[in-house]
């Protein structure tokens, strides 16, 4: 479903979507915010507020990458996958993405195409990513996974590494679930 948005020109109605979606959770919000207020708990009005500021925020960090594509796919992804969620965060204001546009999206459809090749579709996975970039003014930006659910390691950096993508995503087992790498550099 996603894949369509790897084209040049987003469509009118992926655009609209995105703004159904995000209407969407903002109402579910509201409501949870009415239903706090109206029982008097205001401390978990006041969470729930910061919960959606926090997400205002990162959501203004993710659209002034300008890598478009990549910011539609991330802002849909939750949408249109039924058994992986992804969250995302961003630790720089604005450094401009838009030659990584293409890759990036390219890249982190991969991870989601490889959980659903060797995945189970009754299993929830989390897809928590960090859009990072190595010091101030620095060319290296990185895409950092952290991935949770149960999934048979072998045949997912199997998958990833059949791709032989460039940059590489670098896969490490860890305890808790799977930790992945991309490192891009910016052109200059």
């Amino acid at each position: 479903m996603l894949e369509d948005h790897r084209g040049d020109n987003m469509k009118a109605e992926d655009i609209l979507k995105l703004i159904q979606y995000d209407r969407h959770d903002m109402m579910n919000d509201l409501q949870i915010i009415s239903g706090y207020l109206s029982i008097g708990n205001t401390e978990k009005v006041s969470e729930k507020l910061h919960d959606m500021i926090n997400r205002f925020h990162r959501d203004k960090k993710l659209l002034s990458t300008k890598a478009s594509h990549f910011v539609l796919w991330l802002m849909m992804i939750n949408h249109v996958e039924p058994n992986i969620r992804v969250n995302y965060d961003v630790n720089f204001d604005e450094v401009n993405l838009s030659s990584l546009d293409e890759k990036m999206t390219n890249h982190c459809q991969l991870l989601i195409d490889g959980i659903k090749a060797v995945g189970s579709n009754q299993e929830l996975y989390h897809v928590k990513i960090h859009i990072v970039q190595e010091g101030l003014g620095t060319n290296e930006v990185k895409i950092v996974f952290y991935l949770t659910g149960e999934i048979n390691d072998d045949a997912l950096f199997s998958y990833i590494d059949r791709k032989e993508i460039d940059p590489p995503l670098h896969l490490e087992k860890h305890e808790k679930g799977i930790n992945g790498t991309i490192t891009y550099y910016l052109s200059q």
